[in-house]
């Protein structure tokens, strides 16, 4: 079980980790927030396929082609925790080396988005002290590392759970 977290946890985290290496060469001092999330969630979803692999090669590999849910559930969250590792490490190295400043960028779309939509000057305003409120919280490090891990941890986890209960459907 540990050689098979080890390699697709390493595949997981090295896939979050290129994107976010990527996205660093190439940033140029403004963020797509829509090209942001198609990219996120792609990678997400790439680097996650490898929970589903692990479980897999983990009962395939195994003597009687044979693995419990808690098991397969166990091997799921080890690798989503290495990829978790990457996506929280990348996004911070990012911030650092470019100085970014992700939360006006945000600031600015969200409100954006508000007024090309027609959305009214209160409701504006509303957001507005929603969103400083909330950029007040980033820029506490816990807070910050916390909100990064519920983008991908709990994705992480469901597909653990799915992908160990289909390999455990399938050894019986």
């Amino acid at each position: 079980m540990q050689k098979i977290v080890l390699k697709y946890g390493a595949i997981a985290f090295a896939i979050i980790f290129a994107m976010w290496m990527v996205t660093l060469v190439t940033y140029d001092g403004a963020m797509d927030m829509t090209v942001g999330t198609i990219v996120g969630f792609a990678t997400m979803f790439l680097a996650l396929s490898m929970v589903y692999v692990g479980i897999r090669n983990h009962r395939m590999n195994s003597d009687d082609k044979k693995i419990s849910f808690g098991t397969g559930f166990a091997i799921g969250c080890l690798i989503s925790i290495a990829a978790t590792i990457a996506w929280i490490g990348g996004w911070e190295i990012l911030q650092a080396a470019t100085g970014m400043d992700f939360m006006a960028q945000y600031m600015d779309a969200e409100i954006s988005g508000l007024a090309a939509n027609g959305a009214t000057a209160a409701e504006i305003a509303a957001k507005e002290t929603e969103l400083l409120e909330l950029a007040e919280s980033y820029k506490s490090i816990p807070q910050r590392l916390a909100m990064t891990t519920m983008e991908i941890l709990p994705i992480g986890i469901l597909v653990s759970a799915i992908a160990a209960l289909i390999e455990w459907k399938r050894s019986k």
